[in-house]
């Protein structure tokens, strides 16, 4: 929501968290679940375009 110019305080009143966690995620390290995930939808854009 943020990155579609919605204010932060705004998108974490909607989503019901809280701002300081927000902004704490902000600045933790991927967790190996998305740098998996991320990865694999690599994989599977190449694939698809070497196809």
């Amino acid at each position: 929501m943020v990155a579609e110019n919605i204010p932060a305080q705004v998108a974490c009143r909607v989503l019901a968290v809280s701002e300081s966690g927000y902004y704490a995620r902000l600045k933790r390290a991927p967790s190996e679940r998305a740098v998996r995930h991320a990865w694999l939808t690599d994989v599977i854009s190449r694939i698809h375009l070497d196809s």
